[in-house]
């Protein structure tokens, strides 16, 4: 049926786009992912790019972590590729996990909105580091990281300096 469909949406309107066999499926995906026949999607979803929502369809299976992805995706004006980096990396499990004491040093309200505050260990996948390692080690994989990047710009970018330590002197005029 969907197929046919498409058939015939683009043979009402020839010259538009999007009435492929592919996106009518992920039409039909979207109304059933966010809850069933009838319903409308929430406005968030709504405001995000098509690409967004077929990457939210594709990564999550819950509904909660779709609009939770799908909130964030468009307060923080993440593009697509972020946002499957975001879910790749489970964003939304990282958030507010850091080991603390706060709950037993500080009164209860104040000690979760402290953990809420926190992340998670930070997520080095850019520098291809997966295990525990030395801050130093850390460091040189950023940097090769960074010289890499900056050789792809072409000729005229430099790094002036690595732990550059900064003194303030003050200058007395005559």
């Amino acid at each position: 049926m969907i197929e046919q469909l498409s058939a015939d949406l683009r043979q009402e309107f020839p010259g538009r786009l999007g009435f492929s066999v592919s996106n009518l499926n992920y039409m039909r995906a979207m109304v059933t992912a966010w809850g069933g026949s009838g319903s409308i999607p929430p406005r968030v979803v709504e405001e995000l790019p098509w690409g967004h929502v077929r990457a939210l369809l594709d990564g999550l299976d819950r509904l909660e972590d779709r609009d939770w992805y799908a909130r964030h995706a468009l307060d923080q004006g993440w593009s697509r590729d972020v946002l499957r980096f975001q879910i790749t990396t489970g964003l939304r499990g990282r958030m507010g996990v850091a080991p603390s004491n706060f709950t037993e040093t500080l009164p209860s309200p104040d000690s979760d909105l402290a953990q809420q505050m926190t992340k998670d260990p930070y997520v080095f996948e850019i520098a291809a580091l997966t295990d525990r390692m030395r801050e130093r080690d850390l460091e040189q994989a950023l940097m090769d990281r960074l010289q890499r990047t900056l050789l792809e710009f072409g000729r005229g970018m430099t790094l002036a300096g690595r732990q550059v330590v900064c003194q303030l002197t003050a200058w007395i005029g005559k």
